[in-house]
């Protein structure tokens, strides 16, 4: 850009740090999880591991089902949702070898039978946020210290209150849409303001 926004704006943007996340969902033809207790009857809910698929999320939809929910119904699972370096690492390794680590990770933190749940999976999705075209990371974590340095001057317009600025990464909300809903809320009102419309 020409000319270059302020230089605390430049700070903000060239300093402010993004953390790297990975996302695989699973659909498996029938929910594993909410089977028994041996595997962990589970319903909605996180699991945290120090393995490299990091956590596990369940769906919750059958929490206050009383009727016609079956754990022999399809369901989608979070199988790996991790941050920082094991996201790359996980990503990195080619479709085949991260399914097969992330399956089995996960039969370690349920306690099922080796190779049980490999013929339960209808299809499984990863999302790479730094390999995303549009994205680059997965969301801002700021540094110590960098939410008080550069988030005031992240928020304020440029070129005379001519571009705005919004997203999660200089809201309250850092890392989830809320906060970049909550700042292209404030910046579209800035523009209506400006244009006599509030």
């Amino acid at each position: 850009m020409n000319p270059y926004f302020s230089d605390k704006k430049m700070q903000s943007i060239r300093e402010l740090n993004y953390i790297d996340a990975q996302k695989t969902a699973c659909l498996f033809n029938k929910r594993f999880w909410e089977e028994n207790a041996d595997y962990g009857n589970v319903n909605g809910g996180v699991s945290f591991t120090d393995l490299i698929i990091q956590s596990i999320f369940y769906p919750p939809d059958h929490i206050r089902c009383e009727e016609d929910c079956s754990p022999n119904e399809p369901g989608v699972l979070i199988a790996s949702y991790n941050l920082g370096s094991d996201s790359a690492r996980l990503s990195n390794q080619s479709p085949s070898r991260r399914t097969e680590i992330i399956l089995h990770d996960v039969e370690r933190v349920h306690g099922t039978p080796p190779g049980y749940i490999n013929s339960l999976v209808n299809s499984i999705k990863t999302a790479h946020w730094s390999n995303e075209q549009w994205a680059r990371g997965g969301f801002s974590a700021a540094y110590p210290g960098q939410k008080i340095n550069l988030a005031y001057n992240a928020l304020l317009p440029e070129y005379n209150g001519r571009i705005f600025f919004a997203g999660e990464h200089i809201s309250t909300k850092p890392g989830w849409i809320q906060g970049a809903m909550q700042t292209g809320k404030w910046a579209a009102n800035q523009v209506a303001l400006m244009f006599g419309q509030l």
